[in-house]
């Protein structure tokens, strides 16, 4: 491949792909949060069904691409790498957060809702906050990938990574939901039991799904976690400050509200 036919990192066809994401993301979130009650649900249902139906067509889209063009492998195609999870988790969460009543949205807000296990619902939506603002993120700013656009790789990596950020911000800013105060260690764990299961499916088959064997080909912030298996380590410690940092907003905000009395946050964590 010609070096003019590779993806450049910040080159155009990245930053492209940045803007892109970031202005549907912004687009999805101001459309929600300005449409109109009466419009409301139907534009929830459109947008969420929507999106998770994109993400879905893009992941299948890859496979059938890489089976047709004989690069499918058992070593590289199998969806788990955390990316290629968040995005089934995604699209499964946009789907129950379409079907969901309104109310059910909000429970955070309610000083019970801390007592009592968190729906399969707000798991799917906790998994994709903390897995798309914390991991695919990273994933968008250092592609793993060598096609430029308009190739079919190229935009089947974009399409998967970016809406698994448009789905977390959609569902936190557009939506008004929010991760609950238990949920960072709930998803750590959730986290640590996945690549516990996948570190075995690589040990096995010597393989390197979710880069627990090693870093990816691609520079990345990988590699200064350190060499292997001192990076594994490296990598759960980062994880925790990740996940923290992205509850911080949510700790400020009830912090706020506690110190101007507001009783929903008065028994929260």
């Amino acid at each position: 491949m010609l070096a003019s036919e590779t993806l450049v990192l910040f080159g155009p066809d990245h930053v492209a792909a940045l803007v892109a994401t970031a202005l549907v993301t912004a687009g999805l979130c101001l459309w929600l949060r300005r449409v109109p009650a009466a419009a409301a649900a139907r534009s929830r249902l459109i947008a969420c069904a929507g999106l998770a139906i994109v993400l879905l067509t893009a992941a299948v889209t890859g496979h059938v691409y890489q089976v047709l063009h004989g690069s499918w492998t058992i070593a590289k195609s199998l969806p788990l790498h955390l990316c290629n999870l968040a995005t089934l988790v995604a699209a499964a969460a946009l789907l129950l957060v379409a079907a969901a009543p309104r109310q059910a949205l909000r429970s955070f807000d309610d000083d019970r809702a801390s007592a009592r296990r968190p729906s399969i619902t707000q798991v799917m939506y906790e998994l994709t906050y903390y897995w798309g603002i914390g991991g695919t993120t990273q994933a968008m700013l250092t592609p793993e990938i060598d096609e430029p656009f308009p190739t079919t790789p190229y935009l089947v990596f974009f399409v998967t990574h970016g809406g698994i950020i448009a789905a977390a911000f959609m569902m936190t800013v557009g939506l008004r939901m929010r991760p609950r105060p238990d949920s960072a260690p709930r998803v750590w764990m959730i986290t640590v039991v996945v690549a516990f299961l996948v570190l075995c499916f690589n040990t096995v088959t010597g393989t390197n799904y979710m880069y627990l064997a090693g870093p990816p080909e691609r520079a990345s912030l990988y590699d200064y976690l350190g060499p292997w298996p001192l990076s594994l380590l490296s990598l759960a410690v980062v994880a925790t400050t990740v996940f923290a940092l992205c509850y911080l907003p949510f700790w400020l905000k009830d912090r706020a509200r506690r110190d101007v009395g507001d009783p929903r946050v008065e028994n929260a964590g």
